[in-house]
């Protein structure tokens, strides 16, 4: 279910390919959430794919194909990107205009020809946008400021 996600893949078409209910995998992802403490007053696939590659839950996929060139805005939010915070929590933190933010996360996505935010976090992984030493500072960075 987690690697459907992380592939680009929405709840619906995960419970899909992993046979359950919508109702199934939302509350796998849920519980889910809780064991990798990750906030779930609202579901959030994003931060629990971020949080699973954190964790090794989900292998870090190999770099594929060459490194990407990204302005310094966009470089700016990978780190944050990649633990799977939202637009708002990246405007926050940045100190940057939430609209700036979502262009800059629109072109990384259209970047790396990722689909959803989840697939763009396998993807800054995959064009060696971000690498998993990084994301453990960051995360708690992150945690912190919340």
């Amino acid at each position: 279910m987690l690697t459907a996600l992380a592939a680009g893949h929405d709840v619906d078409e995960a419970a899909w390919k992993v046979r359950l209910g919508r109702t199934g995998v939302l509350d796998l992802l849920r519980d889910l959430g809780r064991d990798l403490e990750v906030p779930v007053e609202r579901l959030d696939t994003a931060r629990i794919v971020g949080a699973a590659y954190r964790s090794g839950i989900l292998p870090v996929p190999p770099q594929r194909g060459p490194a990407l060139a990204v302005s310094a805005s966009e470089a700016q939010l990978v780190p944050y990107i990649a633990a799977g915070l939202p637009v708002e929590e990246l405007a926050a933190i940045t100190g940057r205009a939430l609209n700036e933010v979502r262009a800059d996360c629109r072109t990384l996505m259209v970047k790396t020809g990722a689909r959803q935010p989840t697939h763009l976090i396998t993807h800054l992984y995959q064009r060696g946008l971000h690498r998993p030493d990084r994301q453990a500072r960051i995360a708690s960075r992150a945690g912190a400021g919340q």
